[in-house]
């Protein structure tokens, strides 16, 4: 069914505003073994969903602010997945990575991230874990020269380390970030566009700077990949971006896939739901490293 774009990006903007953690309510056992917690945030989540009583494994999701407007997507792969699990787990906080380790800066309080998650960790013992976040600011811009530096070793050994704790580790691939190359603000700027017959062309990211910002710290996580045996990457960059730009609204549609110049909209998230119940049920070892 067609959705008229203007209808559909208020709708998409109201999408931002609602709260999918409504049934994400609070974990004895996170408010007991995960007491390190930066500052206050609406974005932050400590709690986890009840899911079915009978199964014996647990998920556990972590990750920044990326984990708050992708949980649709990630909730909607998790209960589709054949392997059930009684509870998943969700601790999230904006602006840090626990796959960043050290890099995360102490001045926002993402350093005390560093470490935080072993005890609880070593509690569940989650049998799947799925980590999103964006990683970009923590590695000089155009660094692309894929070298073994300190921008590696951190991710490295923070990577490592969390895969020590589940059978598998799924690693979502950070979406493009438009704050800085548009001034795409929210869907509401799309339809104003749209209904003054504006040109929709400025709202895209080029190719070449996606790479300059994106590419030195995914490329480096993905070559932590290689030596992770456990460890499962979900591309996200084709569901994005084109031969020379990222758009930053569906191109058929015109409807906006970001809530913000940071975030995707919770409907752009089912997207990432057929490759998530494949890193999940997915049984075979060889299947490890990335999912196509």
């Amino acid at each position: 069914m067609t959705v008229d774009p203007l209808q559909g990006n208020q709708e998409a903007f109201d999408s931002c505003k609602h709260v999918y953690y409504n049934t994400c309510t609070t974990s004895p056992l996170i408010d007991k073994y995960f007491t390190a917690r930066p500052y206050h945030h609406d974005f932050d989540m400590y709690c986890s969903f009840k899911l079915n009583p009978n199964a014996s494994k647990t998920i556990f999701i972590t990750g920044n602010s990326f984990v708050y407007f992708q949980i649709r997507g990630i909730l909607d792969a998790i209960k589709q997945a054949k392997t059930e699990f009684s509870e998943a787990f969700v601790i999230a906080h904006p602006g840090c990575s626990l796959i960043a380790g050290d890099l995360n800066p102490v001045v926002t309080d993402c350093a005390i991230m560093n470490g935080s998650h072993d005890k609880i960790l070593d509690i569940v013992k989650p049998d799947i874990i799925i980590h999103s976040s964006r990683i970009s600011q923590f590695v000089e811009l155009g660094n692309q020269t894929l070298v073994h530096d300190r921008f590696y070793h951190e991710f490295e050994k923070s990577i490592l380390h969390l895969a020590n704790y589940t059978d598998r580790l799924i690693l979502i691939e950070p979406h493009p970030h438009p704050a800085g190359s548009t001034n795409y603000t929210n869907p509401l700027a799309i339809a104003h566009a749209i209904q003054n017959n504006q040109s929709l062309t400025h709202f895209r990211i080029p190719i070449k700077d996606f790479h300059r910002i994106h590419d030195s710290s995914w490329d480096r996580v993905k070559e932590v990949a290689k030596i992770c045996s456990n460890c499962v990457l979900i591309p996200t960059r084709h569901m994005y971006c084109e031969n020379d730009y990222c758009p930053l609204i569906d191109p058929k549609t015109k409807i906006a896939r970001f809530c913000d110049e940071a975030h995707i909209t919770p409907k752009q998230s089912v997207n990432y739901v057929s490759d998530l119940i494949k890193a999940i049920d997915y049984e075979d070892e060889e299947n490890n490293k990335l999912i196509s």
